[in-house]
């Protein structure tokens, strides 16, 4: 009988999951909209698709070396019944002659090799025998977005009508940070707005103010306005030096908003930007960005802005100065009065 117990056992083992898009079955869900980094609206359709949940089997060949039990049991016996006899006949009056020693010795003798024997050499050895992917099931999940068709198109957002077109990519060319304050967005908002374009049902859709204010920098950098404020060492003077809105001209349609502010000093105004009022929900609520605007200087901006239409009533906009440390003053100018 030997020491140990030799056994071979195949062992299977599921390693985790993933989920595999089968792009063929894609379905377009309602569109939404999102922001870009540059800080642009762009619509977009979710796909859904079916997929199949994959899982890797890997299969281990599996060898161990264990004690055998009864070779241990038997060794735990003669071991124990070798100390019994051994202290005995150490106790008595002739330990060198009593049987009792030698029986003793002799069982310690047998008894601690088998309890030893099993004790050592034991193992485990893990031989590879295949690996295999296996389908667990199939689930319905979001396989990304598919652009708006480009074309001509219409945003609402509150009383503003905001024409514009929505690109290849689905990005429409107006940025919301000409009708949003990139110097005020409220993070925790939600701009709610309402689209029509060519060939699809209108929608509304809603947009994280958060995530519009992340591109917030990048708009202004794109437009070479300085974005960032410092602290107010002398109080600046400002003043709008002309207020021009040029009639929109040709097909497509598209105003010019021309304003020019004057920094009369003596510190810099950090932050300025010109809000327009006008009648015309086309030209309402306009944002021409100035930045910074040092002492003794004056700056002209433009914005273009797209229209369907001749502008309605545009002599009777107004512009309002605004800036970071409010120091602007709040009284609107009006075309011709600067």
């Amino acid at each position: 009988m030997g020491c140990h117990v030799t056994s071979t056992v195949n062992e299977t083992k599921l390693d985790g999951s993933r989920w595999i898009s089968q792009p063929d079955t894609a379905k377009m869900l309602g569109p939404r909209a999102a922001v870009t980094a540059s800080g642009h609206f762009r619509f977009l359709y979710p796909l859904q698709c079916m997929g199949d949940v994959v899982g890797t089997e890997t299969t281990h060949r599996v060898r161990q070396t264990r004690p055998n039990l009864a070779v241990l049991v038997v060794g735990i016996l003669a071991t124990s019944a070798g100390v019994v006899f051994s202290a005995a006949g150490l106790a008595g009056d002739d330990p060198s002659g009593s049987p009792a020693t030698y029986s003793g010795f002799a069982g310690l003798a047998v008894g601690i090799p088998l309890i030893a024997g099993p004790l050592l050499g034991n193992s485990s050895h893990r031989d590879l025998v295949r690996t295999r992917t296996i389908i667990r099931g199939t689930r319905i999940e979001r396989c990304g977005d598919k652009p708006m068709t480009a074309g001509p198109t219409i945003v609402h957002y509150h009383d503003l009508v905001i024409p514009g077109i929505i690109d290849k990519d689905g990005v429409f060319s107006v940025s919301p940070f000409t009708f949003v304050d990139a110097f005020h967005v409220h993070r925790n908002k939600v701009l709610d707005i309402k689209v029509l374009t060519r060939g699809v049902r209108p929608f509304t859709a809603q947009v994280s103010a958060s995530d519009l204010a992340k591109t917030r920098v990048a708009f202004l950098a794109a437009h070479n306005i300085v974005g960032k404020s410092e602290p107010l060492k002398k109080v600046p003077r400002l003043r709008i030096a002309a207020f021009h809105i040029k009639e929109p001209l040709g097909t497509p349609f598209q105003a010019q908003i021309q304003i020019a502010v004057h920094n009369e000093g003596p510190g810099d105004a950090w932050g300025v930007r010109a809000i327009v009022s006008s009648p015309d929900p086309q030209l309402d609520a306009r944002i021409v960005y100035f930045g910074r605007i040092p002492p003794r200087t004056r700056q002209t901006q433009e914005l273009k802005v797209p229209t369907t239409r001749r502008g309605k009533k545009v002599s009777q906009s107004t512009v309002t100065l605004m800036d970071v440390h409010n120091t602007a003053p709040s009284t609107p100018t009006r075309i011709g009065d600067w």
